[in-house]
């Protein structure tokens, strides 16, 4: 391959995929500077790849939130309204922060009814909704971060398990006894 001054003329042994690159770039240069379009040649494009300036690998665009990311998020949102007591707070924003750990958690765990349940048992848990020194109470962010979301996923499996053999108000005195052998 040899690459002369403008005035020369190129000759290069290449194959047709790169001849075809090399178009698509002269169309895409030519496209981008329309002022120059008749000065921008197959040389000075070939140059360009030469030196490295053209043809650089371009970076992928940030996926956007797409319907799939959307509707998750609206489901998890859904599901914590409807999990909650009325008195627990009701997400609204949903920030790039939030709709990122909602979808790692996601991909860490894709079963809504596990979700569910996970919020219900969160729910079941008076100290986690209000009633303790500081009157704090869970939000979503909460549940969201990685540790405690597999807590409550396991705590949620047993809320569904204990269910299909006892009376739901013996998930609270199951979680209390669960709670005593955790501290002592």
């Amino acid at each position: 391959m040899v690459v002369m001054t403008e005035k020369c003329v190129i000759y290069l042994r290449v194959s047709k995929e790169l001849k075809a690159a090399v178009q698509s770039e002269v169309e895409r240069e030519r496209g981008k500077h329309p002022k120059f379009a008749s000065k921008i040649s197959d040389s000075s494009v070939v140059r360009g790849i030469l030196e490295g300036r053209l043809l650089k690998k371009k970076p992928k665009p940030k996926p956007s939130a797409g319907p799939k990311t959307r509707d998750i998020v609206d489901s998890v949102f859904r599901i914590w309204n409807e999990s909650m007591p009325e008195h627990v707070q009701r997400p609204q924003a949903r920030g790039s922060k939030r709709t990122e750990n909602i979808m790692l958690r996601f991909k860490e765990c894709g079963d809504l009814d596990k979700w569910r349940d996970a919020m219900r048992a969160l729910a079941s848990q008076s100290w986690h909704m209000g009633k303790n020194t500081r009157g704090w109470v869970a939000n979503l962010d909460f549940l969201l971060q990685a540790k405690q979301f597999h807590v409550w996923l396991d705590a949620g499996a047993k809320l569904r398990e204990h269910e299909k053999t006892q009376p739901s108000n013996a998930f609270e005195a199951m979680m209390e006894q669960a709670r005593d052998e955790a501290e002592g």
